[in-house]
């Protein structure tokens, strides 16, 4: 590790860039807090404020809540989450501890598909996935 440490003005001006950027990060989610916050007419009114002159959140989460089984959605996610954890833990583990510490012949070829793997976007497999899952009655259904 180097001992070379940057001079004063430097350390300044990098950490100034580094909130600068990090407030332009934070911005669109401060921005959509505010609006859920907003009745719907000040949020299409022409004027820019971040509070609202009226607080209308308890109807617009509510109505969030009700108007789609979003809670369901919600638990819906946990639940595909959680099983792709599982599966990940279950398969990926012992195939990367194979494929790190053991030597068995193909280790190469195997270790050059796995990496191919990831070099295909998620985007490409989308529709063949989606063909796929309509072809065999899965879409809209826990076993897709």
């Amino acid at each position: 590790m180097s001992a070379h440490r940057l001079s004063l003005p430097a350390r300044l001006t990098r950490h100034a860039v580094l909130i600068v950027t990090g407030g332009m990060m934070l911005l669109p989610f401060v921005w959509m807090i505010s609006l859920s916050l907003k009745p719907p007419g000040e949020i299409f009114h022409g004027g820019f404020s971040l509070l609202p002159d009226r607080w209308n959140a308890w109807e617009n989460y509510t109505t969030a809540l009700t108007a789609a089984p979003l809670p369901r959605f919600m638990l819906n996610g946990v639940a595909v989450c959680a099983a792709i954890l599982a599966l990940q833990i279950l398969f990926c583990a012992p195939a990367a501890y194979a494929l790190a510490k053991l030597n068995f012949r193909g280790r190469e070829v195997v270790f050059g598909l796995v990496l191919v793997a990831l070099l295909i976007p998620h985007q490409v497999l989308a529709l063949p996935l989606f063909i796929l899952g309509y072809q065999l009655g899965l879409l809209n259904s826990y076993a897709a």
